[in-house]
């Protein structure tokens, strides 16, 4: 039974592209924990529960294993235009708030408003105080934000690990994908 199994995942990981990767990495003293986008409502309106679950524990995992000090959570801001009397303003908000779930270790939680999250100031001054070099990037969307964050981060000239199980996607194939896309681009996948 155990050998039909085994057979069973490797035709599917051959079919349908997934690669497996296993959550064996344990960030060490210099790496910093980025958080990316792990908002309720980002959450729960797209996946399974199941799906979410799994993702949450792999997450809350390497925040149980990383320095408090060094888990930095970012959450995606939004900004409307406010059209009245007073003329046309562009008022920014927050955003959703960080799901539930997620275990917070501390209050560093930084508001972007471009898809990358170094596009914050205040998320770049925090990491240039802590001479940060390393960061290992969690949340979603792979292809979106997470990419763009990763990608931004290498050109800034940081070295960026990602964990498959950390991080969700539209689909498993899209994930996929784009992880070879970051890999290709120098990001670190772990396994």
């Amino acid at each position: 039974m155990a050998k039909l199994r085994l057979l069973i995942l490797m035709s599917l990981v051959l079919v349908l592209g997934f690669s497996v990767y296993s959550q064996s990495f344990t960030p060490d003293k210099e790496t910093f924990l980025l958080v990316v986008d792990v908002q309720g409502e980002f959450i729960t309106a797209r996946f399974q529960d199941s799906i979410v679950e799994d993702f949450i524990t792999s997450v809350n995992s390497l925040i149980e294993q990383t320095d408090p000090a060094k888990v930095i959570y970012v959450k995606a801001g939004a900004k409307a235009l406010n059209i009245g009397t007073g003329g046309i303003r562009v008022e920014a908000y927050p955003g959703p708030e960080l799901d539930s779930r997620l275990k917070m270790v501390n209050n560093q939680i930084y508001v972007k408003w471009k898809g990358s999250s170094f596009s914050s100031g205040k998320l770049m001054e925090f990491l240039n105080k802590q001479n940060a070099r390393k960061i290992l990037v969690t949340g979603l969307m792979a292809e979106k934000c997470v990419y763009d964050t990763v990608l931004d981060g290498k050109k800034r000239g940081y070295e960026i690990l990602v964990l498959p199980d950390a991080i969700l996607g539209e689909s498993p194939k899209s994930k996929q994908k784009i992880l070879r896309k970051m890999e290709k681009n120098g990001v670190r996948i772990l396994s």
